[in-house]
């Protein structure tokens, strides 16, 4: 069945159209309830007047395709909560009594613990809405738990945009989670009220129970961060290291329950329960079965977003099943993606979502190819190349995404899955039995030993392939452009694979082309660009020029923080690998016939009449009133490593002379491009 005539396929793709202008336009309410009901309207005529022509059944076909997208710019623009006349920001003052509830704990940082947290009142309103709560951490107060109401008068404020180019966008991705802003806060500032009860937090206490058990039988630290994370939904508590060694081994996925996870419970419950498919209708009960005990699951794992599309995904796939026909399964899988995308659009900002679907989605097309290019018949061989073909049918499609995300490639990680794919089988089957045995206080010690074996194990043999470097390839360059061309190959690849013709041929061979031709315009585009950045940076000056791939850094770090510094990291990521000249800070510099002065704390400079810039570092001392007049400068920029009451003052300053003042702590990082 071809893509174009898969009518599933094309109405979520239409969806996401409606979706990704609707997100990115934010049009009026009004205005698209207008133009839906109008889009109806003319669709409704069309269908009246709609007879055997096929101008006219292509009219009728054309509108109903606009109404799709529409109905994805309708669902985006009604799920956002700013749009929403109860939404706490419509009641928010300069001073507020907030009522607020937690919903979800999230991972904590040194400093302090962090949730969401819905705001249930603002000043006597009753709200809706999400904010990010940082709540100091106090090692003789218990955190707070899913469910905990307090009110506190704390300030809300904006969630801060990134200050350094090409920074991970930490305000942008809390918006797609509609949460807009955060409150900082300690126990001591708030008043706690009460446990509001709820299907989340009776979970909560049931998942604290378990770990409580399983505590009781010596499971260690470690051990239960693995198992509330591989098999409870639940990861804050896995360690830094533990999440690097995991990333690296290119199976940082099975520590997020996932389609992964959800795809070997399945085929554990349809062994488990294929007994009823001896019964009359059996298979059908036996499919209901499975889907409760998988949204069974999903409700114990926390109802997480990723959980609910994975568990929605292999329901759609349990349909497939039952049918036993391969275009029902992709229809189901389509149709699943289109109901999770019309109840949450921003979904498809996801990158779980997005990596789900696309895994799936590669493993059913590319799999059958690879198990009849080769099918042995031992079937140990059979297994262990099955075990392949699966994980490289993943891979195939995930790799662009993962590369434009994450930006390495874990060449070992078909070892990896030949290994976790098996391990998280016997994880997941046997935890679920020793969870219940723990809750039972009949888990025999030499079971929970066992297990706690096997997941010790397992993190060993990640950590051994993690700290493989020579096979881990990181800080790979990959532009949307490169994503696009590279899926453009895929599918070319797919179809000549599928059936060789010498059209499909062509076409793979100008999908090479186009790939080509991305990467010499990206290399003619760096090669051909300027630009002059002055970092945010807190303790220690950082500015560059790149001409090129010659980047010239002027910084007041030795040259192995150098390296390892965040910002400059990230530039390169972009920018690709750039030879880095270290220079000490001049008093002056020229960038594109532009003078550039550079004030340290000495407070000394040159009285260059006619100066561009003026970059004030490390709080200078000086009369910014006399500068301004020696040398008449049309910019004056303040780095982060000056003081914030010198910075109020300077910028006084320069509002009363008329002259543009750039804060890198408040604006961000300074870019001048040329």
């Amino acid at each position: 069945m071809k893509i174009t005539q898969f009518l599933p396929a094309i109405l979520s793709l239409f969806l996401i159209v409606g979706i990704l202008i609707g997100y990115y336009l934010n049009p009026n309410s009004l205005f698209v309830v207008f133009f839906v009901v109008f889009i109806l309207v003319v669709l409704t005529i069309s269908h009246y007047y709609t007879n055997r022509d096929i101008k006219e059944r292509f009219h009728f076909t054309i509108i109903s395709f606009i109404l799709f997208v529409w109905i994805g710019i309708s669902a985006v623009t009604f799920q956002n909560q700013r749009n929403n006349k109860k939404h706490y920001t419509k009641f928010i003052q300069n001073e507020n009594t907030l009522i607020i509830k937690i919903e979800n704990q999230l991972k904590s940082n040194p400093f302090n613990d962090k949730y969401i947290a819905k705001v249930i009142q603002v000043n006597g309103h009753k709200t809706i809405g999400l904010v990010l709560v940082h709540m100091r951490r106090d090692t003789l107060l218990k955190k707070l738990v899913t469910g905990s109401v307090f009110y506190t008068k704390e300030k809300i404020q904006p969630v801060k945009k990134p200050l350094n180019p090409y920074q991970f966008n930490y305000k942008k991705y809390l918006e797609k989670q509609q949460v807009f802003h955060q409150i900082y806060t300690s126990k001591d500032k708030i008043h706690f009220m009460k446990i509001e009860k709820s299907i989340y937090s009776f979970v909560d206490i049931f998942r604290k129970k378990i770990i409580k058990s399983l505590k009781t039988y010596g499971f260690e630290k470690e051990e239960l961060s693995i198992i509330n994370a591989l098999i409870l939904g639940q990861r804050q508590d896995v360690s830094k290291e533990l999440l690097q060694s995991y990333s690296n081994a290119g199976a940082i996925h099975i520590l997020a329950v996932s389609g992964l996870h959800i795809g070997i419970l399945f085929y554990i419950l349809s062994l488990l329960f294929k007994p009823i498919t001896y019964l009359k209708h059996g298979k059908f009960i036996q499919i209901i079965v499975i889907v409760l005990c998988l949204w069974l699951y999903a409700v114990i794992a926390g109802l997480s977003p990723s959980i609910i599309r994975a568990v929605t995904m292999f329901t759609a796939v349990s349909v497939g099943k039952f049918s036993e026909k391969r275009t029902i399964t992709l229809q189901s899988l389509f149709i699943s993606m289109f109901i999770l995308l019309l109840v949450h659009p921003l979904y498809i900002f996801s990158v779980g979502f997005q990596l789900s679907y696309l895994a799936v989605f590669s493993i059913v097309y590319f799999l059958p190819l690879f198990l009849k290019m080769y099918h042995p018949k031992n079937k140990l061989l059979l297994f262990i190349w099955q075990l392949f073909a699966v994980s490289v049918s993943a891979q195939i499609a995930i790799l662009p995404l993962s590369l434009y995300y994450f930006h390495q490639f874990p060449s070992l990680f078909f070892i990896s899955s030949m290994v976790v794919i098996p391990i998280l089988g016997v994880i997941l089957g046997l935890g679920i039995l020793v969870i219940v045995l723990a809750l039972t206080n009949i888990l025999p010690i030499s079971l929970a030993n066992f297990y706690q074996d096997v997941i010790r194990y397992l993190n060993r043999f990640i950590a051994f392939i993690g700290n493989q470097e020579s096979f881990l390839f990181k800080d790979i360059p990959f532009s949307i452009l490169l994503l696009l061309s590279s899926y453009v190959i895929i599918f070319s690849v797919y179809l000549l694979w599928k059936k060789a013709t010498m059209k499909k041929l062509q076409l793979t061979l100008i999908s090479v082309l186009i790939l080509q031709g991305v990467l010499i315009f990206e290399k003619f585009q760096l090669e051909h660009s300027k630009e002059f950045i002055v970092f945010n940076q807190n303790r220690q000056s950082l500015f560059l020029v790149r001409n090129g791939k010659k980047s010239t850094v002027f910084s007041t770090m030795d040259s192995s923080n150098l390296h390892k510094n965040y910002a400059l990291h990230n530039f390169m990521l972009k920018k690709g690998k750039l030879q880095i000249v270290q220079s000490q800070n001049s008093s002056i510099i020229t960038v594109s016939n532009k003078k550039i002065v550079i004030i340290d704390s000495l407070g000394v400079y040159i009285p260059t009449l006619n100066s561009d810039y003026v970059l004030l570092q490390n709080s200078p001392k000086l009369n910014l009133d006399r500068l301004i007049n020696s040398i008449k400068p049309k910019l004056i920029i303040a780095d982060a490593t000056s003081y914030k009451k010198h910075k109020v003052r300077w910028e006084s300053t320069c509002e009363k002379y008329t002259i543009p003042f750039h804060d890198t702590s408040k604006n961000g990082a300074f870019e001048m491009k040329y």
